[in-house]
């Protein structure tokens, strides 16, 4: 399996706290890779360094088989490159029902032309439709996002980054107040994401973080 990312040598301080020491970490084509530590141990700053969010004091990052360096990107043009996040927090149009928050998520030309004109089409419908499957979300594409429960929305950002093609997807804290049965859904639906990587709608692979 080609390498997707590529950290080497990325130490970052706040304060005079150094958040991160000479971390090196890889993830490669349809790859699963979880990492643990207590709070404070860097998990999320990790994320932010390879998301653009934050710049490390020293090391690289590297993207893809072009060995692209993700330090000299912007945010927007890292999730143009194929990486998507998920946050702790759920982040959804509540007012929306779940089949629009993953309909507004396809990955699609949003220039002004192409959102105006747009019509909902068998293909598009059918893809949300395997999402919303794979994230365990089937029997309630007509529920608004904000009447879920927690551990639903969680799923349904998880739907709503899928929906962009990402390449490599970061999830934060994917479980975080899920109940017990909703953490062992998780574990299956990421296998499932996995497993399906190479033919689901196209998309050319997955590395999930």
């Amino acid at each position: 399996m080609s390498v997707l990312l590529e950290v080497n040598g990325i130490s970052v301080s706040f304060d005079g706290f150094k958040a991160i020491n000479n971390l090196s970490f890889s993830i490669s084509n349809r790859e699963l890779r979880a990492i643990i530590g207590p709070n404070g141990a860097g998990k999320t700053t990790f994320m932010d360094i390879v998301t653009g969010k934050t710049k490390p004091d020293e090391g690289t990052v590297l993207w893809g088989e072009k060995n692209l360096s993700l330090l000299r990107m912007s945010e927007a043009q890292i999730v143009e490159a194929g990486i998507s996040r998920k946050f702790q927090k759920p982040t959804l149009i509540e007012t929306q029902t779940v089949f629009e928050n993953l309909l507004l998520s396809l990955k699609k030309s949003r220039n002004p032309l192409s959102t105006l004109f747009y019509k909902l089409s068998i293909a598009d419908e059918k893809e949300i439709n395997i999402i919303a499957n794979e994230v365990n979300l089937i029997e309630s594409l007509s529920v608004l996002a904000g009447q879920l429960s927690h551990g639903q929305k969680q799923w349904l950002e998880i739907g709503m980054l899928l929906a962009q093609k990402p390449d490599l997807l970061l999830i934060d804290e994917p479980a975080a107040g899920m109940t017990a049965p909703e953490r062992k859904k998780n574990g299956r639906t990421f296998k499932t994401i996995i497993s399906k990587s190479i033919c689901y709608s196209c998309r050319a692979r997955y590395g999930i973080c």
